[in-house]
């Protein structure tokens, strides 16, 4: 499911482009402002209040795209320092909910392109992207019925809902706010690592990959003593 809502992600732009698909409807809509306290939503996990409302969150969006059922948030985190992330990464770790996680990669802010609600010079050191599965099983209900207890939504077809998105914290390594040797992330989230074979390869020499190799080895030697 979030496969396909991705790919009308990066296809919505052309698609609004085409006479012939002019149905085809996408953009945001804001769900937080900077300064503005995020109230709770009783469909969220619990305590994932807390993190929206740490004091370094800025704006929250959500991207839509007509017929999906559109129920990922973001919220973006401008980090004076290591300390600031660690506290964010603290309230993650206690919000209750299973697979979240936590993605260390390259890059200095949140990246945006063509079609994107931050802009450029964001300086957003972490981006909080997580789903909502009351939405999710609100949208199933309404998918065409086919055979059997089947759902049909274009060519995919469902026997129960699809799981809404965990809640995914991206830190952005190369941004100034960011110490490596000084970043702790809990054991109670999983970790990941998204760096290709290719910029490996690039940047064979460069102490950041280092540290973020380190990072991620005293993660896992803490998950075993789990």
């Amino acid at each position: 499911m979030r496969r396909i809502c991705l790919y009308f992600a990066l296809t919505a732009a052309a698609l609004l482009a085409t006479p012939s698909l002019a149905w085809a409807i996408a953009g945001f809509s804001g769900v937080a402002s900077e300064g503005q306290k995020v109230e709770a939503d009783i469909r969220w996990p619990a305590r994932l209040v807390d993190v929206l409302n740490d004091p370094i969150r800025t704006v929250g969006w959500n991207f839509w795209f007509s017929e999906c059922p559109n129920d990922v948030h973001q919220y973006a985190f401008v980090a004076k320092s290591t300390d600031d992330l660690n506290r964010l990464l603290k309230n993650l770790a206690a919000v209750d909910a299973k697979g979240k996680t936590v993605i260390l990669s390259l890059g200095k802010e949140f990246p945006v392109g063509n079609f994107a609600y931050l802009k450029k010079g964001n300086n957003a050191a972490a981006v909080l992207a997580f789903g909502n599965q009351g939405i999710i099983d609100q949208w199933y209900v309404h998918l065409k019925d086919g055979d059997a207890g089947v759902k049909i939504f274009g060519v995919h077809k469902y026997t129960e809902p699809p799981k809404a998105m965990s809640p995914t914290l991206t830190i952005y390594v190369e941004n100034p706010a960011v110490k490596l040797d000084k970043l702790v992330v809990p054991a109670e989230v999983t970790l990941s690592v998204t760096i290709t074979k290719e910029e490996r390869e690039a940047r064979k020499d460069d102490p950041l990959l280092k540290a973020i190799d380190e990072v991620a080895l005293k993660h896992k030697q803490a998950r075993e003593l789990q």
